[in-house]
């Protein structure tokens, strides 16, 4: 089984992702509303151009909508050695952390897993509530 690191930093406050040191890394992106005192997770995505303008791409369409203050947490990909970053290894990371956690804005993804077989995520780092491992081993299928 492959093993990617998902090295997590953040929350930012979603205004100031352009000052963050990692806006212009590639990876995931993980989108938080803090209310009340609460964090909840509402949308994970991924991006191949910089974390800056895919988010604010997003800021356009439809983070007004929420109350409380949004953040983001951004997360870089590492691999074990002689693994490399190839765009479907990326793909395959984002699904099966949505297929794990729900968030309830993502909408694909959240009852099936369609990746490699064999993957297991490490989240370390400013990782919030996410698992700190999940896999393809463990998956709960859903019956639709």
């Amino acid at each position: 089984m492959e093993k990617i690191i998902v090295n997590w930093n953040g929350p930012y406050v979603f205004e100031n992702i352009n000052d963050c040191e990692a806006g212009c890394e590639k990876g995931l992106y993980l989108i938080s509303r803090f209310w009340g005192g609460n964090e909840t997770f509402l949308y994970l995505g991924q991006t191949k151009r910089a974390f800056t303008v895919r988010l604010n791409e997003h800021n356009k369409s439809w983070l007004g909508e929420f109350r409380g203050q949004i953040k983001v947490r951004v997360g870089i990909l590492e691999f074990e050695e002689g693994r490399n970053y190839s765009k479907n290894k990326l793909s395959d990371v984002e699904a099966l952390l949505i297929n794990w956690h729900k968030f309830p804005l993502n909408v694909q993804s959240t009852k099936y897993y369609y990746g490699r077989e064999k993957l297991g995520v490490i989240n370390r780092g400013r990782k919030g509530i996410l698992k700190d491992y999940v896999n393809t081993d463990d998956l709960q299928w859903d019956d639709c």
